[in-house]
């Protein structure tokens, strides 16, 4: 889903940074439909591992910015992405994991990359219970849950390595 030969990955500068979030943004905004035109949609998500929550939240509310002399003191960044931050990211038995990738992702009104639909809008599982027989003593129960999630539109994010798969 998300591949070079796709354009919505960044394996250069793909790092958690001023320099990573930027070359992401441009890989993002340099997207186009399939006509060749610009999608003009724009990234609101920053997902990320949790090794990278705090780095990310940091970049997201800090004023200024200090340390490299090649970098602006304001921080171009503020405010600018919802970080949301997932633990299955890191898990290694999960296909495809990593502690470094994250996501820029479009707001999912405008452009999803999961869709997630259920049936009559119910995604909590339904329960039902019932009497045992008599002569067990207890309740019989089951669930179930109607619910289905598909890939949408790869245009909606863009994968950064952050330097290590």
């Amino acid at each position: 889903f998300f591949t070079s030969g796709r354009l919505n990955v960044n394996e250069g500068v793909a790092d958690m940074t001023v320099g990573g979030l930027d070359a992401t943004n441009i890989i993002f905004k340099s997207q186009t439909d399939p006509e060749g035109n610009p999608l003009g949609v724009t990234p609101r998500i920053l997902l990320v591992p949790t090794a990278l929550e705090t780095k990310a939240r940091t970049l997201m509310t800090s004023e200024k910015l200090k340390g490299s002399t090649n970098e602006p003191e304001d921080n171009p960044w503020r405010g600018r992405f919802t970080v949301e931050s997932s633990e299955y990211m890191h898990n290694s038995l999960y296909t495809g994991y990593s502690a470094a990738a994250w996501y820029m992702l479009a707001d999912p009104m405008d452009m999803p990359v999961i869709e997630i639909v259920a049936l009559n809008g119910r995604v909590e599982p339904v329960i039902e219970t019932a009497d045992a027989d008599f002569n067990v003593l207890g309740v019989q129960m089951r669930g179930y849950s109607d619910v289905g999630v598909e890939l949408q539109e790869y245009r909606g994010g863009v994968r950064a390595d952050g330097g290590a798969s």
